[in-house]
């Protein structure tokens, strides 16, 4: 869970007109919710430092254990508008593994692990930005304590905390989901170019990726005034795995490019469409407005 902004639904015609502006300006892993938190650094040192000291409390358990049964009963009622394409491509797979996916929602963690829970995974951890541990309210709650791990831009917490939480969960024989793409943008159908972090630790560690990718559907009922509804089914792609004739480097790369050559086949097959990113309206899943 990358940014999910503060009040989404008067949010969404301003994320619509930031997604817009940073396609102009091929800024496709750029920030586009207003409402996320904006830390110095000296604020994210204190928040991954107390992380750090207090997972392992009494008191983080509990709020954990709370956040996990709340997720648990979100993402059964997310199943009720998600469909699930590709389990048979996970036949092969029974241990740990990385999962990668379309960022574009708040409710596309609880999606993928829907979608996971019924190829037969029952644990899975949540990468996510550290200034989302600064998040009020219900929403915060969840980003510190739904099974999830910060990522950070400090050099000192990527160095060492960051590879031993997701080594940790790995040998937990976890799934890992990581979100290639960083930035969440909201109902953006089409996958954006990723960033190599979540290849690095499937190479590291010597795990596959779990490919996924979301299609999204606009349904009749509206949401907001300038959205409707949207229905969703996940597609499991082809798992990758690395190969060990080669370096970690090179894997990391070699997975990279074949899991955005997997979901931009899986793009232009569900829309009938390549992919380019030259912007338009039917970019973004559910939108009915117009803007000036």
């Amino acid at each position: 869970m990358s940014g999910v902004g503060g009040d989404m639904i008067g949010d969404r015609e301003q994320v619509y007109e930031n997604i817009r502006t940073a396609v102009s300006l091929n800024q496709l892993n750029s920030k586009v919710e207003p409402g996320d938190p904006k830390l110095l650094r000296e604020d994210k040192e204190a928040l991954l430092r107390h992380y750090i000291d207090y997972r392992t409390a009494y008191g983080f358990c509990v709020k954990k254990y709370i956040a996990e049964a709340i997720f648990h009963a979100g993402t059964s009622a997310v199943g009720l508008i998600t469909q699930v394409d590709g389990l048979e491509n996970l036949s092969g797979i029974r241990g740990p593994a990385i999962v990668t996916c379309n960022h574009f929602s708040p409710l596309d963690p609880a999606i993928v692990r829907f979608a996971m829970r019924k190829a037969g995974f029952t644990r899975m951890s949540i990468v996510n930005q550290d200034t989302n541990l600064a998040m009020k309210g219900f929403v915060g709650y969840m980003q510190r304590y739904a099974d999830t791990m910060p990522v950070s831009s400090l050099k000192w917490f990527m160095e060492t905390e960051f590879p031993n939480q997701i080594k940790n969960a790995l040998d937990e024989n976890k799934l890992v989901l990581i979100y290639p793409e960083q930035e969440m943008w909201f109902n953006y159908r089409k996958p954006r170019p990723p960033k190599r972090g979540a290849y690095f630790y499937a190479a590291k560690f010597n795990v596959p990726i779990i490919s996924c990718f979301v299609e999204m559907k606009d349904m009749d009922k509206d949401d907001t005034e300038e959205f409707k509804r949207v229905k969703y089914v996940l597609h499991i792609l082809d798992p990758i795995y690395p190969d060990p004739e080669k370096n970690e480097r090179d894997n990391s790369f070699d997975m990279m490019k074949k899991d955005y050559e997997q979901k931009k086949a899986a793009y232009e097959q569900i829309y009938k469409r390549p992919l380019d990113y030259a912007f338009s309206d039917s970019d973004i899943a559910g939108w009915k407005g117009t803007t000036e």
